[in-house]
């Protein structure tokens, strides 16, 4: 299954650049960011109701930390195997990698 035509895909080289790789992250977490800030306006109710904005949420931290570590030198190969949603082991990379993060976020990230 090609998920891209030959025409659209990424260069090899691009595709394991850490820098390049940090900006899509980067505007994947905006939009991801962005559509939960707007589903939030709509103020849905019901008992689950904030799950799905709670899970835009959470990618978008996801994606941030990820292009921040990418930012910094890690190969997006890394990314993946080595963190795998694990905000605590990402954050703590990232704030060896120079990320200040206020002591509220921080702890949000536990």
């Amino acid at each position: 299954m090609r998920l891209l035509s030959s025409s659209r895909r990424v260069d090899e080289a691009q595709a394991v650049d850490p820098e390049v790789r940090a900006g899509e992250l980067f505007d994947e977490a905006e939009a991801y960011w962005r559509a939960a800030v707007e589903l939030e306006k709509v103020a849905l109710s019901g008992p689950l109701a904030s799950l799905p904005v709670r899970n835009l949420y959470y990618h978008s931290i996801d994606l941030y930390l990820k292009s921040f570590l990418c930012s910094r030198g890690l190969l997006p190969s890394d990314l993946d195997g080595r963190f795998r949603n694990d905000f605590r082991r990402m954050r703590r990379q990232c704030q060896k990698r120079g990320l200040l993060l206020e002591k509220p976020y921080s702890e949000t990230l536990e």
